[in-house]
């Protein structure tokens, strides 16, 4: 008898085959001007949906839709990769889930369910004991190369170099991206004279933005 799994496997290479391309950012002073983890920290839940979110909060400002609408078009995944709180990237990323984006956290991805936009933080990945996740709000060991080896398990990336791009205000994280072969640029934030011109020009995106 064929268990789920396999079945499930059967799918997506006979019906649906995976050719996934990605861009990764990072959350605070990266995709968003501050650093929204320090602000946001102590909030419960409710405070935290109670935070007005607002276009001009985003390095790109109002052309962070536009940009994330052909990135959409084009079948390219944008993905979330902070050491912050789940929750707080949630609550902003809101923004989108009225602009028709389908938003999943990264661990929940299984190659069938279709998604725009995936969200992944430190409870994504395993200490190196194999014992436990971290907590999110940890900084994980190796800087985000774990979770940028996660990303790149989960969407079955076959090639970094050419499918995969990496945004981070980060020396560090930069850095160990960079030693692992990961393309990888550091921002603060992503801006139009930070990144945007390096992401035109590896995903060749026709995009005007001024």
């Amino acid at each position: 008898m064929k268990t789920k799994k396999s079945q499930i496997k059967k799918k997506i290479s006979k019906k649906n085959p995976l050719k996934n391309k990605c861009v990764v950012f990072d959350f605070d002073q990266c995709l968003m001007k501050q650093h929204w983890f320090s602000l946001y920290k102590s909030y419960n839940p409710e405070e935290i949906n109670k935070v007005t979110v607002k276009l001009d909060d985003f390095g790109l400002e109002k052309d962070i839709i536009k940009l994330f609408r052909k990135l959409k078009s084009k079948k390219i995944k944008i993905i979330i990769a902070s050491f912050g709180k789940r929750e707080i990237i949630k609550h902003v990323l809101k923004l989108f889930t009225s602009e028709g984006f389908k938003i999943i956290d990264l661990k929940n991805i299984n190659g069938l369910k279709k998604f725009d936009i995936a969200i992944s933080t430190p409870s994504d990945i395993l200490v190196p004991s194999g014992d436990y996740y971290y907590s999110d709000g940890m900084k994980v060991i190796g800087d985000k190369n774990p979770q940028l080896d996660l990303i790149k398990k989960k969407l079955h990336i076959k090639n970094i170099k050419k499918d995969m791009i990496f945004f981070d205000d980060s020396p560090d994280n930069i850095n160990s991206a960079l030693e692992s072969e990961y393309i990888a640029y550091q921002v603060k934030p992503f801006s139009k004279s930070q990144g945007l011109q390096q992401l035109k020009e590896f995903f060749g995106l026709d995009i005007e933005i001024q």
